[in-house]
């Protein structure tokens, strides 16, 4: 037999006020604007040992930084990704 009671708990819970452009400083509208967002743990025997970055980049600054690669970004087009599976599957399927 479980016997309980209701008990009121008030907790803290971190609210997220804005996220801003680590480069620009601008804030960024993650409703209407997409941005990049990396957590990376630096592993022993890095430069960095043992430690965490984290930072947010908006897309503008993101494109900058991209422009300045040697080796320019390889670019998928997601939708064409989709609509060649959405076609194969409907061959497979018979549709």
């Amino acid at each position: 037999m479980i016997k309980s009671h209701l008990e009121q708990i008030t907790k803290q819970e971190e609210v997220v006020d804005g996220i801003y452009c680590d480069c620009c400083g601008k804030p960024i509208d993650v409703g209407n604007h997409e941005y990049l967002h990396i957590d990376k743990d630096w592993g022993q025997f890095s430069k960095h040992d043992n430690n965490n970055d984290e930072f947010d980049i908006c897309e503008d600054c993101y494109y900058k930084i991209a422009d300045t690669f040697k080796i320019n970004l390889h670019t998928t087009n997601l939708q064409d990704n989709f609509t060649a599976y959405g076609e194969a599957l409907s061959e497979e399927l018979n549709l």
